[in-house]
């Protein structure tokens, strides 16, 4: 299958992209789906390639590779993980803009397997209440959409995560007696990146600066990557951070865990690394980022396919490899055929 450009460059003909090029982080889950969707796509008669970097790769290195592939960036369709999609693809930090992409789909189309998979596609898949509602979709931070769209998606979120927790505490040995949420890297994935960007656009208001979304955005772009913020952004930034965690504290209220029993910490959870703790974290934060390697305690990490994958790892959710494989295959097929079926029809 070949994918044509959308546009051509000034005094270059169109011209049709070979292949697929999934661009991404490697973690633990993307050692299991991504080979997966590589033979599922050449199986659709697409050649799909690859270019993965290692877990504690630096978005500056992502960045410098982008920078000396620009042409194989550009005549592919590139396929790319959140943390990819802000480096590669952003023109923001000097990346390089593909003229046809799908900026975060590998943390989507997990999101959306693992997610389908737990509930069989049918307890909250088009669903008409509230906990149907884009449950599967990861956010994008693109700086362009409304708050209130920002906001109901996180809602949905919100939602998800209760749902799910709620089905893991349906054998009450599973409840753990503390947990522990590390706030380090916790921005790293879409819906608390939102949670925090709220709190900064809160924050600015109050103290009487502009806080329109570009404001907000630029900020949190900058502060990430700043080495040395002032006071008054390393102030924001951490407060941000916090009401991040927050939102993660009180999705597990809302599924019965008492507040007392929840901790919030930066960086060293160490002390709660014991038998029945769970300690909660972005599945960024591990490797280059904490020497600490648990040996006791539940680690589930985030976003929420991370989190489910984690839970059935622990054996506190059960589905099956192959039920993956199938609504895999389902979801590219969904995803990509339809594209090939309209060029055939425009040939």
């Amino acid at each position: 299958m070949l994918f044509e450009n959308p546009q051509a460059q000034s005094g270059v003909e169109k011209e049709k992209l070979p292949s697929v090029l999934m661009v991404y982080r490697d973690n633990e889950l993307f050692k299991k789906i991504v080979p997966l969707m590589a033979q599922q796509l050449v199986g659709l008669g697409i050649k799909a390639d690859s270019q993965v970097f290692q877990v504690g790769t630096s978005e500056e290195e992502i960045l410098n590779w982008a920078k000396e592939n620009t042409n194989k960036i550009l005549l592919n369709e590139v396929l790319t993980d959140e943390t990819c999609s802000k480096v590669v693809c952003n023109e923001y930090n000097g990346g390089v803009k593909p003229l046809k992409k799908r900026s975060g789909y590998l943390d989507k189309i997990s999101d959306e397997v693992i997610c389908k998979v737990l509930f069989k596609d049918k307890e909250i898949n088009n669903s008409d209440d509230v906990e149907g509602k884009c449950v599967y979709e990861t956010i994008d931070l693109d700086g362009e959409k409304a708050a209130d769209q920002y906001e109901e998606e996180l809602e949905c979120k919100d939602n998800l995560y209760v749902i799910v927790l709620n089905k893991i505490f349906q054998n009450t040995n599973n409840v753990p007696e503390k947990i522990c949420i590390v706030k380090e890297a916790i921005f790293d994935h879409g819906d608390l990146q939102y949670a925090g960007m709220r709190s900064i656009k809160k924050q600015f208001k109050e103290l009487g600066m502009k806080n329109d979304e570009k404001e907000v955005y630029d900020f949190f772009c900058e502060i990430v990557y700043d080495e040395n913020p002032t006071p008054l952004s390393k102030e924001i930034f951490e407060k941000s951070k916090q009401a991040a965690a927050e939102r993660m504290v009180s999705r597990l209220e809302k599924a019965g865990i008492i507040k007392e029993n929840i901790d919030i910490v930066d960086k060293d959870y160490s002390s709660f690394d014991q038998e029945n703790n769970w300690i909660i974290k972005d599945r960024h934060f591990g490797d280059n980022r904490s020497a600490y390697k648990p040996q006791k305690a539940k680690i589930l990490e985030l976003p929420i396919s991370s989190f489910i994958e984690d839970a059935r790892k622990n054996g506190m959710l059960y589905f099956s490899n192959e039920e993956v494989e199938d609504l895999f295959k389902k979801v590219l097929e969904r995803d990509f055929s339809s594209k090939q079926k309209n060029k055939n029809k425009k040939s």
